[in-house]
């Protein structure tokens, strides 16, 4: 439909382009200097009562009619052709880059196209659409995040597992300015006493460069407005600058009881565009996953008695992912 209005629109060009070839060509100017000339010389002959003065007057006044006719028939076309100039520099790409209200040029045309849709609720869907899911920082969005995660038990009796989870994703940002990068981890509260159930990070990798030394952790304060009830979240941070594109590789290893805490998951904290998870544990063990708010369904790509794999082949929005659940099978 685009292509169509686009060829409509070079059509339309193409035919006014022809009427101002007609309007600029000899024949326009060599009427308009004919008649200016007759006309003139006719009065100047009248003056000195030359009998025939009066029809070069007469012949340069109906060639200067002539001319006057055809520049107020073709007024129409001129306010088009140059309407038509004007809308395109306007709404054209490069034009709007430029500009300092693309924000209220963005709402006005979310208004017109949800206002016929849903009445009522433009202004409401314009607000979330722009405070939710359009990035506000340096960070873009995250491509290709591959994930692996293998379980294992660590002590079958005290049902203490161990997550060994390794990622990578391609980290997009607007400019090369130097910012700090973080990665949250939550766990439970008051239920890890007898072990540090952290995601403690053993690798991490940027561009190629080992940045694993450079990582600070900090524990989120209570006060905070980030933190849940009933959790500790710690934050990993590291500083990164040069570059709109960050490959980044992860490891992490975390240990926990299965009676404490029965699920991972993953939500984004910014857009995640093509996701795969593979997931390895022992037969005894079962795993399910839920999609956690995205538009479509993660695809299984395999689930048999210890692999899940699952992939989302298109846009995971911010607070969305997935939650992984973990059981223990009573009976092999």
């Amino acid at each position: 439909m685009f292509f169509s209005m686009l060829s409509d629109r070079k059509s339309k060009m193409y035919k006014r382009l022809t009427k101002l070839d007609y309007v600029l060509s000899g024949s326009f100017w060599g009427l308009l200097i004919i008649g200016g000339f007759s006309f003139i010389i006719g009065l100047i002959l009248q003056i000195y009562k030359v009998e025939w003065a009066f029809v070069l007057t007469t012949i340069g006044q109906t060639a200067l009619v002539s001319v006057l006719f055809t520049v107020i028939s073709k007024s129409s076309f001129f306010l088009d052709f140059f309407s038509d100039i004007l809308e395109d520099i306007i709404y054209s790409s490069g034009h709007v880059t430029h500009r300092d209200d693309k924000e209220a040029i963005w709402e006005r045309i979310t208004k017109c196209l949800f206002t016929s849709k849903v009445p009522g609720l433009h202004d409401e869907i314009s607000k979330t659409i722009k405070d939710t899911y359009i990035p506000d920082s340096k960070i873009s969005y995250y491509n290709n995040y591959r994930q692996l995660i293998d379980i294992v038990w660590v002590d079958r009796e005290k049902k203490m597992l161990k997550t060994i989870d390794r990622f990578t994703f391609d980290l997009h940002t607007n400019d090369k300015e130097r910012f700090c990068f973080e990665r949250d981890n939550w766990i439970p509260k008051e239920k890890t006493e007898d072990y540090d159930a952290r995601r403690k990070v053993t690798s991490y990798i940027v561009n190629g460069e080992d940045k694993t030394s450079s990582l600070k952790e900090r524990l989120l304060g209570d006060d905070s407005d980030e933190q849940i009830v009933g959790t500790d979240c710690y934050k990993v941070e590291v500083w990164l600058e040069g570059s709109t594109k960050y490959h980044i590789e992860q490891t992490t290893e975390r240990t926990f009881c299965l009676d404490d805490d029965c699920y991972s998951g993953f939500k984004a904290r910014w857009i995640v565009n093509d996701m795969d998870v593979r997931v390895s544990y022992p037969n005894d063990l079962d795993v399910k996953y839920i999609s956690r708010g995205t538009a479509d369904s993660f695809n299984i790509v395999k689930n048999d008695t210890n692999s899940l794999d699952i992939e989302y082949k298109g846009l995971i929005l911010q607070n969305q992912g997935y939650i992984l659940l973990f059981t223990e099978k009573k009976h092999l």
